[in-house]
């Protein structure tokens, strides 16, 4: 999801997801 890397981890959710795609 490229929208994660523009959200920069918006919520915690985001984040995990986040995290597992960095």
């Amino acid at each position: 999801k490229h929208t994660v890397y523009r959200m920069s981890a918006a919520t915690d959710e985001e984040k995990d997801e986040w995290i597992k795609c960095v």
